[in-house]
Formats: C-alpha cells, structure tokens, sequence
C-alpha cells in the first residue's frame, strides 16, 4: 500500500467515523474535520482524483464549508465523473450561500436534461429514507439525554451513586476532569457521550446495593480520583 493510498484509507475511517457519530450522537463534525485533513493530503498531489474528491464534497458540506464543496462538486462534474448526487450537491451548495437564482438555472438546464424524472424521484426518495433514519437516531439521543437529565436530578450517576453524594471532592474532582480535559479531545468527548448514554441505568441499578457501592468506589474510583486530585 503506498502512502496516498494509506492517507485515503485513513481519511474513509474518519468519515466513516463521523457518520456514526453523527446517527447516534447528532454531531460527527470532529471526524469530518479530520477526514478533510487527509483528503487535502491526497488533493495536493492529485488534484483530479475522483473518489478524493467525492468524499471530500460531502466531508465539506457536512461542516458547512458550501464554498469549497461547491468547488468540488463542479470538479467532478468538469471531470464527467460526477452521480446526480453530485450535481444535486452543487445545487444545496449554491442555495446555501444564496445563489439561488443559479441554483434554479443549475437544476432546470443541467440537472433535469442530464437525469431522468425517475432518478431525480429517486434521490429525493432516499433522502427522504435517510432523513427518517437520522430522525431515529435523534430520537435515540433525546432518550438518552432525558435519562441522563434525570440521573443528574436525583443523583444517580454512577460515581454520585458510589459516593452518596453529587458535591463531594470525589465527584467534583472526576467533573473537573471531564470538563477540563476530556471535552478537549475527539476521544475524550466520545468516551464521555458514550458514559452519559449508559450510566442512568447502571447508576439506578446500582441503587440500595452498598455493598457493590463500596466495592466499586475503594477498587476502581477511588484509584481513579487518587490519581486526578492534585492535578483536577
């Protein structure tokens, strides 16, 4: 494997990534930035590379650069390698940065006299479908964030359910770190969405089980907080 190649393959899992995050958490951005940072490896040497470009349209738009996803989009449509996605793309990009008078023009010339009304149909059909799985997801994220609203209220995540209390040094010192260092890093804040969605119902399970309580605060949370408390 040579090293675009590699840097391609890098940038896929990235995007890829940033696709699950953002079906079951609602936000992928994190990764869509990083997936860019290798495409634009890739589009420095190969500047006509189709598959490099695609991806990277799409990595754009996500974030909401429409003007450098605009540009790519019409790369690839100067290339003759372009899907009706593709041409369908440029017409989001140029409403979103208020050309829509182009948009209009873009879709009635180009866009209905290259595709048919069956495919057009089509892809507004699975965008549809896709909107409605995104819906899904989003739903699963209010879920969770209502129980971890809840959890929060009555104090029940798991290290407030160890300790007896929400505003002991302890639990303080394990929000500092949260704040202060996890929320900082793609990883951190991933591990953290990951806590909120899975602790209110292991906290509430841990509830009136003190022995279990004390098991888990004097093996696993008081190393943990021994090795924060000079630093959070």
């Amino acid at each position: 494997m040579d090293n675009l190649t590699r840097i391609f393959e890098e940038g896929k899992t990235y995007f890829n990534e940033a696709l699950k995050q953002e079906f079951f958490f609602g936000n992928g951005k994190d990764y869509y930035v990083l997936a860019i940072a290798e495409f634009d490896k890739i589009l420095n040497v190969e500047p006509n590379n189709a598959s490099v470009l695609a991806y990277q349209a799409d990595s754009l738009e996500k974030v909401h650069k429409y003007a450098e996803a605009l540009k790519c989009n019409e790369k690839l449509i100067e290339l003759g390698c372009a899907k009706l996605a593709h041409y369908m793309n440029k017409c989001d990009c140029l409403c979103n940065l208020d050309r829509r008078e182009e948009c209009h023009n873009f879709f009635n010339n180009v866009v209905r006299r290259k595709f048919s009304d069956s495919d057009i149909d089509e892809y507004y059909a699975s965008r549809q479908r896709a909107s409605a799985a995104k819906a899904k997801g989003n739903m699963y994220i209010l879920q969770q964030q209502a129980k971890a609203a809840k959890a929060n209220k009555s104090g029940c995540y798991v290290a407030t359910a160890c300790y007896g209390s929400y505003d002991c040094m302890q639990v303080l010192t394990f929000r500092n770190f949260r704040d202060e260092y996890l929320s900082k890093t793609v990883t951190g804040r991933m591990f953290v969405r990951i806590y909120y969605a899975l602790s209110p119902s292991f906290a509430q399970w841990l509830k009136n089980k003190r022995g279990l309580n004390t098991f888990i605060r004097e093996h696993f949370l008081d190393k943990i907080y021994n090795s924060l408390k000079d630093k959070y």
